[in-house]
C-alpha cells in the first residue's frame, strides 16, 4: 500500500505525484524486506529529512512574522 501523505510533512499527494509539492520528499512506493528495514528506513531517511523541513519552515514562519511586523509598525 502506498502512503497518500508525505512521509515528512504530512501534505496530501495525489496519486501521480513523484515528489511532494510541499517539502520535497519523494513520494514513491516503499517496499521493505522487514520491519527492521522499514525502521531503518524511517530513522535514518524520514527522520532526518523531517527535521530538516520543519527547521526551515519554522525559518519561514519566522521571516513572515518579522515582515508582517514590519508592515504594520
Amino acid at each position: 500500500m502506498c502512503v497518500k501523505n508525505c512521509m515528512v510533512c504530512g501534505n496530501q499527494l495525489p496519486d501521480e505525484a513523484m515528489v511532494c509539492g510541499r517539502c520535497g520528499f519523494p513520494a514513491k512506493c516503499r517496499w521493505f524486506l522487514s520491519e527492521r528495514h522499514y525502521r531503518a528506513w524511517i530513522q535514518e531517511t524520514v527522520e532526518p529529512a523531517r527535521l530538516n523541513w520543519q527547521r526551515q519552515e519554522l525559518e519561514r514562519q519566522k521571516r513572515l512574522f518579522a515582515e508582517q511586523r514590519e508592515e504594520t509598525a
